[in-house]
This record gives structure tokens, sequence and C-alpha cells, in this order.
């Protein structure tokens, strides 16, 4: 709360442009603050989200590896070591 408090507060001290100064000074204290609750919440979603993204992606490529490997008749336990998938998926493919 007082790393939020100085956050504000600081805002409040660094704009010298009217425009700014004027916009920052019709929100209230609280505004502000959920402001930056909000903004960090929403940066916390999107660093999950692209994790995920990784994640999935990676999947797909392991998966499409697999497959290259399957048509050129690669034994399926060595297809299981190398892309780390389970057997149990890759006799899915």
């Amino acid at each position: 709360m007082e790393k939020d408090k100085r956050l504000v507060e600081s805002d409040l001290a660094i704009s010298m442009d009217p425009d700014d100064y004027s916009m920052t000074f019709d929100l209230s204290h609280e505004e502000l603050l959920r402001n930056t609750i909000e903004d960090r919440a929403l940066k916390k979603g999107e660093s999950i989200g692209f994790k995920k993204g990784e994640t999935i992606g990676a999947s797909r490529k392991q998966e499409e590896i697999a497959r290259a490997m399957i048509r050129d008749k690669v034994d399926k336990n060595i297809i299981a070591k190398y892309t780390k998938l389970p057997l149990s998926k890759i006799m899915m493919l």
C-alpha cells in the first residue's frame, strides 16, 4: 500500500504538462490507486497468457516433430524419448 501511495504521489509530482496536470488531479486518490492495481493485474494476466501460449505452441511443435518421425518410421519409444511426449499421445498421432 505504501508503494502504491508513493507511486501515485510521484505521478502527481512529475507531470508539468498542463493537460496531464488537470487530468491527473481530476482523478481521486482512490481512482489512481485502483488504476495502478488494475494495471498490475492486467500485466500479470498478460504474462500468464503468454506463458500458456508458449506451452501450447511448444506442445504443438513436439507433435509436429513426432508426426514427421512417425512418417519416417522411427521407433515410437525413440520418438517419446526425444519429443518428451507420452507414448500414449504418440500412439494417437
